[in-house]
């Protein structure tokens, strides 16, 4: 059952969010059959922001339900494979949703495939056109931050949709949608055969279908080629772990962790002390000399292919938002320097808390480093990407799927449940509606009564049937086997026992 319920929120998601939360001046290329279309009225716009929260909030709770009954046991993986499958069908083939980030992507891959080069030119470099249309303007005059093989499947994208702007998301979707489904793959072939059904719901979770499959970032093929790197150094290719590492760090940067914490176990595996910092040179040499020769190679991918190193960090600091640990701790000593008198701003605050935050993110790092051996070291790195996308310049829901995953592969059960909720949260949370588009539903309401209470109806109607459905599936299971009338008669029975045992002891 709440696999179905699931699918009906995963559908309901799919059919109203691209009617809310329009980005003026953005017009993409392509309707969606009309699943973009942004309503003129402002009330029916707020009405479908709130019932495509609720709907998340739905399909989150569904999705925890499954996550309870698969940990009490019982469950098999083809049914949690098959009822996954159910709700993901309406992201894959819905609209990009939650994010615009995917047509900045396509508008990339276009300048490569005309010539241009990202790193330098903006998308604006493109004129006027469908692709840069589509874009959100506050990011078009803005350099690429993402890796030389990032680019390069941007451009391949470009290359199969001949630079047209809807086939080019089409494709960038295609690559979102295969990288995920390797990514969940080679994560459940990670873990033992009884956590596997645990492992499929946690990896595929609704901020994973939300943030990879539906809005096809980035963090799609990196995760795939950062777990592929775990599965080859669990199966003995420490070589091709490497390099793996090494190409998820070219899409972006932030699984280039992943080639020093490597770099770190295949010293472990060779006997080095790390902590009086001996170094195995043999060992050392092999995996400079892979790493050189992969870095040789990412040169031939785009022209100025390390030119990213200049955007990397550049690009993200412009961001900002209020949920951030660093930019929220900023504002509150912003504030209190207002108080006292100083003339400290809130640029100022925000320089001195980003390297604060990359400091500690650093000393975490480090003594993850450290104190990882043996298999820990994959729960060491996912822990290291959780701190290091927390204590950044910006935090988006998909940045902490940076490190999720692999706590998901190797952490405890416990730790992989509570951080993939958390996580799941963060997301719902992200998207919670403006307090004008609640303003919105209210004045719909007001408007058609009846409809308010139609729906109310409806809604009453359909708790009802799951509670129904839930009870019947559970005598059927045999979990409940006694009705009211069985229950009463039951206590009435037990009743007379006690009382007749207390006349014949008296």
């Amino acid at each position: 059952m709440p696999f179905a319920v699931g699918a009906v929120a995963a559908v309901a998601f799919v059919g109203l969010y691209g009617h809310t939360h329009p980005v003026v001046g953005a017009v993409p290329s392509w309707r969606w059959f009309g699943l973009l279309d942004v309503p003129t009225r402002s009330s029916v716009q707020g009405a479908a922001s709130v019932g495509a929260w609720l709907a998340l909030l739905t399909l989150t709770g569904a999705w925890w339900t499954v996550v309870r009954r698969v940990r009490a046991g019982g469950v098999l993986l083809r049914t949690v494979a098959g009822g996954v499958g159910a709700w993901s069908i309406p992201f894959v083939v819905g609209p990009p949703l939650t994010s615009l980030d995917i047509y900045n992507f396509a508008a990339q891959g276009v300048q490569v495939l005309h010539g241009q080069n990202p790193y330098s030119q903006a998308p604006a470099a493109l004129g006027a056109s469908a692709v840069l249309g589509a874009v959100d303007p506050r990011w078009r005059g803005v350099h690429s931050p993402y890796g030389p093989l990032g680019l390069r499947i941007e451009w391949l994208a470009a290359l199969v949709g001949h630079g047209h702007a809807t086939a080019t998301v089409v494709g960038l979707r295609v690559v979102a949608v295969v990288c995920t489904l390797a990514a969940v793959a080679l994560g459940v072939s990670l873990v033992a055969r009884a956590h596997r059904p645990l492992a499929l719901l946690l990896l595929a979770s609704p901020l994973v279908l939300t943030n990879l499959v539906s809005a096809g970032h980035l963090e799609a093929p990196m995760l795939a080629l950062l777990v592929g790197a775990v599965l080859a150094e669990r199966r003995g290719h420490p070589l091709l772990a490497l390099l793996l590492a090494l190409a998820a760090g070219l899409v972006k940067a932030p699984a280039l962790l992943g080639v020093v914490f490597l770099l770190v176990q295949h010293q472990r595996t060779a006997g080095v002390d790390l902590r009086r910092a001996v170094l195995g040179w043999r060992v050392a040499a092999r995996d400079v000399a892979v790493l050189l020769a992969g870095a040789a190679g990412a040169t031939l991918l785009v022209t100025d292919a390390w030119g990213w190193t200049r955007t990397v960090v550049h690009t993200p600091a412009m961001g900002r938002g209020f949920w951030t640990p660093t930019t929220a701790l900023a504002e509150v000593i912003a504030a209190g320097a207002r108080l006292a008198g100083s003339g400290m701003t809130l640029d100022g605050a925000l320089s001195v808390t980003r390297v604060c935050g990359f400091g500690v993110s650093g000393a975490v790092v480090a003594v993850l480093l450290v104190r990882s051996g043996g298999r820990a070291w994959v729960a060491a790195l996912g822990t290291g990407l959780v701190a290091v996308a927390l204590l950044g310049f910006i935090l988006y829901p998909w940045y902490v799927l940076w490190g999720l995953p692999l706590l998901v592969v190797a952490a405890r059960r416990r730790i992989a449940v509570g951080a993939s909720a958390a996580a799941c949260a963060f997301g719902w949370i992200y998207l919670f509606p403006a307090l004008g588009e609640w303003a919105g539903l209210a004045r719909a309401a007001l408007r058609h009564p009846t409809w308010l209470a139609g729906a109310v109806t409806a809604l009453a109607w359909a708790v009802g049937a799951v509670a129904v459905a839930r009870r019947t599936a559970a005598v059927a299971a045999g979990q409940i086997d006694l009705t009211v009338a069985d229950r009463f008669a039951a206590a009435v029975e037990r009743d007379d026992a006690v009382l007749g045992s207390e006349s014949a002891g008296g």
